[in-house]
């Protein structure tokens, strides 16, 4: 194996992004209760499941570590979800329409639009703001 001469760099294509899992990725977690393997959901289920059988055999420090195993899940599924909304939210630009009855915008005599109020030459030099 090579040495890596710069500790600070990692040598892994990472480029400074941490990894963040995706909805469907498979997760094998190591609970108390032995391996669970599935998504974010099902290991989350599992987990609330396994929290409430738990309980109800009266055993709340079982019940409590297993719904803390879940909260971890249930973080990286919040997580994902807010991400996603963000790259709906980005995906989509808004269209902002003006009122109906509204006047246009006007700016050193023009629309707002960058259009010309007729004094130019058409080769943008009306639009200055010197």
């Amino acid at each position: 194996m090579k040495h890596n001469p710069n500790p600070r760099r990692p040598r892994n294509r990472g480029n400074g992004k941490r990894h963040i899992p995706v909805r469907n990725q498979s997760f094998e977690s190591n609970g108390p209760e032995g391996k669970i393997r599935g998504t974010a959901q099902q290991v989350l289920d599992k987990y609330l499941a396994l929290g409430r059988d738990a309980l109800s055999a009266g055993d709340p420090i079982a019940a409590e570590g297993f719904y803390q195993h879940a909260e971890h899940y249930f973080r990286l599924l919040s997580a994902e979800d807010v991400r996603e909304s963000e790259r709906n939210a980005r995906a989509t630009p808004l269209e902002i329409e003006p009122a109906g009855d509204a006047e246009p915008v006007k700016v050193n005599g023009q629309d707002a639009a960058g259009g010309s109020n007729g004094n130019g030459n058409g080769n943008g030099a009306d639009r200055l703001p010197f």
